[in-house]
């Protein structure tokens, strides 16, 4: 039994001295990450009016769609579905479009 907590103490030590060490690079103060750019290209594609215009004849198509088919079935309940998703993204992308604000912004 001796042994095993010998070992377990060894390995608690070993795993505070990595922590200790990795600090400085917890710490860092580089704000130039590399996916930063990638997320603003995909942000800037997804918000801008080519979106607001395939939102728009989304929630044409699966209206037309909704109207024609029967409500119980499963395509209506497909459709439905497309319908919500598409309203919450144009309107995401409207908000996006006013104010300027993203999914992250808190209001004070």
């Amino acid at each position: 039994m001796k042994r095993f907590f010998k070992k377990v103490k060894n390995l608690v030590k070993l795993t505070m001295i990595i922590c200790f060490l990795s600090i400085s690079s917890f710490a860092s103060t580089n704000a130039n990450m590399i996916w930063e750019k990638n997320t603003k290209d995909i942000s800037a594609s997804v918000s801008g009016p080519v979106a607001m215009g395939i939102g728009t004849i989304a929630i044409v198509v699966a209206a037309l769609g909704w109207a024609i088919t029967d409500g119980g079935s499963m395509t209506g309940k497909a459709i439905r579905i497309v319908l919500a998703l598409t309203i919450a993204g144009g309107a995401g992308t409207l908000v996006y479009g006013l104010f300027g604000l993203t999914g992250g912004a808190l209001i004070s």
